[in-house]
């Protein structure tokens, strides 16, 4: 991996954070999907991006994982959006931000339409990409980090080019939907990733000196595909991997070579938006379920929202939806070791009062925060 202290910058700011404050002795994590969010959005501080910067500044969240937020070399965008959340409070922030499978054309035929061109445009391009991305780093994400919580950087493991067929019983595609033949070769699967994004183990230190692992991703939405349900199938398999990689399984190679996962009584917080409910929707083989019902995670914590409204199939949302059309898809999941003093869903201004008056536009993705603190020494 590279040097972690090249993909990192700190910004300096002044006064007292605005908005609702979290309690003294918790930390506020949240989950926060910016639709499709682009360099030139930031630069221009269009109303998406105000309206982000404001929900994320109100809400007293320490640690904000933001899922579409493209990827560029340089992450001009990201300090920028980093110096916008700091504006007017006496708090830093500093950002990860790492290469993603999105938009990384891989030279192969992935979704077998006869064409292969690096030169192609639009979906013929994402396509047969390792994850779906119109151009290199599109629909990425990055972790903003406010200065009350450090980032342990060089505990950092990204779990980006593992591949899909080194995962025991992985649930590769067939060719069609009576389960014949592979919709990839041998020599495509001899490359293809797992991760549709990537998968980041970040490790923060709070400010009394606890540990938390911040287990970071966006798995492809489970459909866009035909009867051999690849997107579904890959859906599955990169949520299994936090399961498998929270059992410590030894099959497990991160990107610098490291093999296993995560260590045995280490605290964690599943982040991101995993487009999938644990009882709707159509996810194959519940992997939101089976994360809820680890041993290790705290399966029973919902975050909910109070604010009203219905999906695109005009069906009245659920207390614990949190995309526009009606399904649980965004998590901050803690451990089960780690007690939860509070959580939700901000879908509008009863969620954080005086922010939203006119109602939420961000994204078609709701923010998910849960505030934490350890049951002991």
């Amino acid at each position: 991996m590279q040097p972690l202290t090249t993909l990192l910058m700190t910004l300096t700011m002044c006064l007292a954070l605005c908005g609702t404050t979290q309690g003294e002795d918790g930390v506020r994590f949240m989950t926060f999907n910016i639709q499709d969010l682009r360099p030139e959005a930031v630069f221009a501080k269009r109303e998406q991006v105000r309206e982000s910067v404001a929900i994320i500044r109100a809400s007293g969240a320490s640690v904000v994982l933001v899922n579409e937020m493209a990827h560029t070399p340089d992450g001009r965008h990201c300090a920028h959006f980093a110096q916008m959340l700091g504006e007017g409070t006496d708090h830093t922030w500093s950002y990860l931000a790492m290469p993603s499978n999105t938009g990384e054309h891989a030279g192969m035929d992935f979704d077998n339409n006869g064409a292969s061109s690096a030169d192609d445009e639009g979906r013929d391009y994402g396509g047969d990409c390792y994850g779906y991305g119109e151009f290199p780093g599109h629909y990425a994400m990055a972790l903003f980090v406010r200065s009350d919580v450090q980032v342990d950087w060089e505990g950092v493991r990204t779990l980006r080019k593992v591949l899909w067929k080194d995962m025991p019983g992985a649930m590769l595609p067939p060719m069609d939907g009576d389960g014949n033949g592979s919709w990839y070769s041998d020599e495509e699967l001899g490359v293809f990733r797992l991760s549709s994004k990537s998968h980041w183990d970040v490790p923060v230190v709070l400010a009394d000196g606890q540990r938390v692992h911040l287990l970071c991703s966006h798995p492809t939405p489970p459909g866009f595909d035909g009867d051999e349900d690849r997107n579904g199938r890959r859906n599955h398999d990169e949520i299994r991997l936090w399961l498998d990689y929270i059992d410590g399984a030894e099959w497990i190679v991160d990107d610098a070579g490291a093999r296993g996962g995560l260590a045995p009584g280490a605290s964690f917080i599943v982040m991101g938006d995993l487009n999938a409910d644990p009882v709707d929707g159509s996810s194959r083989d519940s992997p939101a379920a089976k994360l809820l019902a680890h041993p290790r995670v705290n399966g029973d914590f919902a975050p909910t929202s109070e604010v009203p409204g219905t999906s695109r199939r005009r069906v009245a949302w659920d207390g614990t939806d949190t995309a526009v059309w009606g399904l649980r898809v965004g998590y901050a999941q803690p451990s089960a070791d780690l007690r939860v003093l509070d959580g939700g869903v901000i879908r509008g201004d009863k969620d954080l009062p005086g922010t939203l008056p006119d109602g939420f536009s961000a994204s078609d993705h709701f923010p998910v925060w849960v505030e934490i603190a350890f049951e002991g020494p």
